[in-house]
């Protein structure tokens, strides 16, 4: 096994994950752990070249920054494991961690396992300073319990402006709350929209046709001869977003099985964010996902993130397409060539209201006849979404 976790500038967190890998009941002689350091400028190198743990570890310096594609690919290279997991700095494990992810490729030798489906918490093992106003919100009434903040803190804004004063982290979780595990009371769920999935297909995915949303890099692992048939990360992806996905949709093409480990717990530790900045590569890269493999169903996960339909009517919306396609074949030519626009537009983030005007009388027949015949109703639901002046892009 090979634990492969590419780092930037998280060094605290990185040490707590580190640490909770130390405490892995898997035989230690049986797992290496992979750390690429990505041009890290906060002395990320200077806590881990002398770094010693019970297992085996290497530590692997860039001296500018790669991007996650390509530090992951550098992981990839140089793993010497049979089955790769691969792990964000910041994500803290328990100690059945490696050993629930290694039984499932024993018994699989296609899978793809996410370790990201039900039992997947945020934690705040430390209080920065940068945190958005959000953050500082959200915290306040996790960690409050915990002693060190009710003895001193009455309000998130009181919390906030110490931190922004102090002009460093404060640090919650050490060492001995992860031997004793209360770290878990500075602990949330944060399972998205991953849970309902899995009640709804089974841990499988059967029937859902974006089982690739499952390959989230942060806690994801797969076969390492895999790579040879899939290819690595595309590091023309920049920024936040997506690489995982694109990575994640090629295993879906080969065939590969997506399991949800719903067994694996795990813990991403709160850092702070932009934003602005991650919602722009997000986007950029979306849209580079789409036009490198033109699929209407990738286009149509924008509907998840703006807020107008949730995964499982996405699905059905596409199942139903599909067959329609299927049953009319040489009928309903302008409606299928109107959905096809609408999804480039919806993965362009352009408005969506003013294209199908040269179509409009053939397109309303075509929609006023399958409304009447009821057997598509989330593609209607869907494409009724045309007559919306705007779409929160």
């Amino acid at each position: 096994m090979s634990i492969i976790i590419p780092t930037y500038n998280k060094k605290r967190h990185l040490r707590l994950s580190l640490y909770a890998l130390e405490k892995q009941t898997f035989d230690h002689s049986r797992f290496e752990v992979i750390v690429i350091d990505d041009g890290s400028t906060d002395g990320t190198w200077r806590r881990l070249r002398k770094y010693k743990p019970p297992y085996p570890f290497r530590y692997i310096r860039n001296i500018k920054n790669t991007g996650r594609a390509a530090s992951r690919n550098k992981g990839i290279q140089l793993a010497r494991g049979r089955v790769l997991i691969f792990l964000d700095a910041e994500i803290l494990v328990e100690e059945d961690f490696i050993q629930k992810h290694w039984s499932y490729h024993e018994k699989e030798d296609m899978a793809v396992v996410s370790g990201v489906f039900g039992r997947f918490h945020g934690l705040y093992s430390i209080l920065h300073p940068s945190f958005n106003r959000w953050q500082f919100k959200h915290c306040y009434p996790i960690v409050r319990k915990m002693p060190l903040i009710r003895k001193r803190f009455r309000s998130s804004v009181g919390l906030s402006r110490y931190l922004k004063r102090r002009k460093k982290p404060l640090q919650l979780v050490g060492r001995r709350s992860i031997d004793n595990h209360r770290y878990t009371r500075a602990a949330f769920s944060k399972s998205y929209y991953l849970e309902h999935l899995v009640s709804r297909y089974g841990p499988e995915l059967r029937g859902f046709h974006f089982p690739w949303i499952s390959f989230l890099s942060g806690n994801v692992s797969v076969k390492k001869e895999s790579f040879d048939t899939v290819g690595l990360f595309d590091e023309s992806f920049k920024g936040y977003g997506f690489e995982d996905w694109e990575l994640g949709y090629r295993y879906f093409l080969n065939g590969y099985k997506f399991i949800a480990g719903e067994n694996i717990v795990s813990y991403h530790q709160e850092h702070p964010v932009n934003p602005n900045t991650r919602s722009r590569e997000h986007k950029t890269n979306h849209l580079r996902f789409f036009e490198k493999h033109r699929d209407y169903g990738i286009a149509m996960l924008v509907l998840y993130e703006i807020g107008l339909k949730n995964y499982v009517e996405i699905n059905q919306a596409l199942d139903e397409y599909y067959r329609l396609r299927d049953d009319f074949p040489d009928k309903y030519m302008t409606y299928k060539a109107s959905f096809h626009r609408f999804c480039e537009r919806l993965a362009q983030r352009k408005a969506i209201d003013d294209h199908f005007s040269e179509y409009d009388v053939a397109f309303e027949s075509d929609h006023s006849d399958l409304k009447r015949l009821g057997r598509y109703p989330q593609l209607v639901s869907v494409m009724e979404l045309q007559d919306r002046k705007r779409l929160p892009m």
